[in-house]
């Protein structure tokens, strides 16, 4: 269907320089504004813009004239022609493309053919069976015509198999190089053949002169993302950290933004359009096991701003806080429309640390260098990868959530090199009394921690021990077997502070017994 032709543009039409000059982005969307300068005869002319972005949206169109009225406003799309040399590398494509394609409609053909004979040969060595049988059933001896016969057949049929075979191969081989070459004439076409769109508006006058005009849409194809960066300092014995909260702005919208101001959203402008499906939900009764089945699950505990390490939450969109947030960058922002990311600075602070050497050993056998620090700006951290930077070079890249004005959070900085951690674990059940029924297991947690540096660290070692929700399972800290002694907490982690000495080191000894009722079963 060939593409409908664009309605003519009156001649008399007055064209407006209208670069784009404020840009806000959205999680999905942004809503672009251009302003500039007209000058407007008495009565009614014709005002049209070039170069807007195609993909924009019709309907989110605005336009308003300062001293004047605005009448209808229409897109006009129309796609841009390829300079004279341009089509001649597509036909030097094409024409290579042909004599293949040419090629491959005939090898098609014989083996469609090839097919055709191998099943009329299957007809014949029925046939011939059939007469050799009718032969036998006349007594009439023909062994050797009949060998000569079946010879025959087997020798064309291997020939017939040989042929699809080799011809099987060649067409795939024809289809792979006309599928890179086609790929390579799209690829060509979508450099070279591209859309472009003009706004077009009627507007009305009351006196001549020059008036403000201005042009507002929304485009798809732009999105954002916060993006942090934390550099921690650790001169002259005062640890801070300098924490930079950038946008990280992507656009394919066909234009570019060019020293724009721009503000970034977490405005949700499609958000509760559509109201959630309901499911039936049946209902039925099911006979109580006697028996006690448990299991052991990971269950997170919640704390403000998360700890180090901790993964952010699973969600397309940005964590806000439940309120929207409309952010500036700093300074003309430009953005050209390569679908490209491009990081804009949003705002910085500094604040004091508190760092400590963290083990968790279960999760890592390594002390982790941990930071302490406070949101001291005015605006929320929201959730997004951080860039942590130390000593002059990249570190690692962590992730923070939510984490509101005035709250802690905690930065994870990588392993201390100089730390050596080794953890065993086991299990050793235990002998039940003569008067009792529970079994018992008593849990051996073992670490050994090595400093082998020529300075002293202390490091804060956390083991985590299970917490029972039920009666008939219980979990104690052993406090005779426990060394240094210890006791878990209602979440059920144990922590020590250990002071390593140079080149020394220390030993911690964590013992749990687990408890369990006969009925109990599945830990």
């Amino acid at each position: 269907m060939p593409p409908k032709t664009p309605p003519a543009i009156a001649a008399a039409a007055i064209d407006v320089i209208a670069p784009v000059t404020e840009v806000t982005v959205l999680e999905d969307r942004a809503h672009v504004v251009r302003s500039g300068r007209v000058k407007l005869p008495v009565g009614a002319s014709t005002v049209r813009v070039s170069g807007v972005a195609p993909v924009l949206s019709d309907k989110t169109a605005i336009a308003t004239v300062t001293g004047a009225r605005v009448g209808a406003l229409r897109v006009v799309r129309q796609r841009v022609i390829a300079s004279a040399d341009q089509p001649a590398s597509i036909a030097a494509l094409i024409a290579q493309q042909r004599p293949l394609e040419r090629e491959r409609e005939r090898g098609a053909e014989e083996l469609r053919l090839t097919g055709v004979e191998l099943e009329q040969l299957g007809q014949v060595l029925s046939n011939t069976i059939a007469e050799i049988g009718e032969d036998a059933a006349w007594a009439k001896d023909a062994t050797q015509e009949w060998k000569s016969s079946l010879d025959r057949i087997a020798d064309r049929e291997r020939e017939l198999r040989l042929r699809s075979v080799e011809l099987e191969i060649s067409l795939q081989d024809a289809e792979r190089i006309i599928g890179d070459l086609q790929q390579r004439i799209d690829a060509a076409s979508g450099v070279h053949a591209s859309m472009s769109a003009i706004v077009v508006c009627d507007v009305h006058a009351e006196a001549a002169g020059e008036q403000e005009f201005r042009l507002a849409y929304i485009v798809p194809g732009a999105c954002w993302r916060p993006y942090h960066s934390a550099r921690l300092s650790e001169e002259a014995g005062k640890a801070q950290v300098e924490f930079s909260c950038d946008a990280s702005v992507w656009q394919n919208t066909g234009e570019d933004w060019n020293a724009v101001a721009l503000r970034c959203s977490t405005e949700r402008a499609s958000l509760g359009t559509a109201p959630p499906l309901l499911a039936s939900d049946q209902l039925s009764l099911k006979r109580k096991e006697q028996a006690i089945t448990v299991d052991v699950r990971e269950q997170a505990v919640q704390t403000t701003g998360g700890e180090a390490g901790a993964p952010a939450a699973e969600v397309m969109g940005i964590d806000d806080g439940g309120e929207t947030r409309l952010l500036s960058c700093q300074g003309p922002a430009t953005i050209p429309s390569d679908g490209m990311s491009h990081r804009m600075p949003l705002f910085q602070f500094s604040a004091p640390v508190e760092s400590t050497l963290t083990v968790i050993g279960e999760l890592a056998p390594a002390a982790i260098l941990r930071t302490g620090q406070a949101n001291t700006a005015s605006q929320p951290l929201l959730a997004g990868p951080v860039d942590l930077i130390r000593r002059g070079g990249l570190a690692g890249r962590s992730k923070i959530l939510y984490v509101a004005p005035g709250a802690r959070f905690d930065l994870g900085w990588g392993p201390d090199g100089d730390i050596r951690i080794h953890r065993s674990v086991h299990a050793q059940p235990e002998k039940g009394g003569m008067m009792s029924s529970w079994t018992s297991t008593l849990h051996h947690v073992d670490l050994n921690l090595s400093n082998l540096s020529s300075e002293a660290r202390t490091v804060e070692v956390t083991e985590r021990v299970p917490v029972s929700s039920l009666d008939q399972v219980v979990i104690e800290v052993d406090q005779t077997l426990t060394q240094p002694a210890a006791k878990a907490d209602e979440n059920g982690f144990v922590r020590w502070i250990v002071a390593l000495p140079a080149r020394g080191h220390a030993r911690i000894a964590l013992r749990y017994r687990m408890r369990k009722h006969p009925d109990v079963a599945g830990v």
